[in-house]
């Protein structure tokens, strides 16, 4: 911020692109392994959608207002390194998933497979 030089923002903005290409790869696979095959559309378009809602349009109106409270860039980014913590809690919390995508949870191999 205010740095003054073209190329250390040009190089934040090419950093940041890549990392939120990474994220992004890989999210759908992710989201549809949380999801049984029976709820896995309406609970990735409501975790998603919720969560873009909430994250994403108040972040830069809370961003704008701790920058015009306090004239340094500072709490912005204690507040982005929060929202990253909060997504790292969440990742933690749903690490582990079935291994097929298309049960709702572990089963054990004497018990017949479900056919829905």
């Amino acid at each position: 911020m205010n740095t003054g030089r073209p190329a250390a923002v040009w190089g934040a903005f090419v950093i940041g692109h890549i990392a939120m290409a990474a994220m992004i790869g890989v999210r759908p696979s992710y989201f549809s392994e949380l999801f049984s095959t029976s709820t896995r559309y309406s609970g990735m378009a409501l975790g998603h959608e919720l969560s873009t809602a909430i994250a994403d349009g108040l972040s830069p109106v809370v961003a704008t207002a701790l920058l015009a409270a306090t004239g340094h860039f500072l709490p912005v980014a204690l507040l982005t390194m929060g929202l990253a913590l909060v997504s790292l809690v969440a990742l933690v919390f749903f690490a582990h998933v079935p291994k097929d995508p298309g049960q709702d949870a572990p089963r054990d191999a004497d018990q017949p497979r479900k056919v829905v």
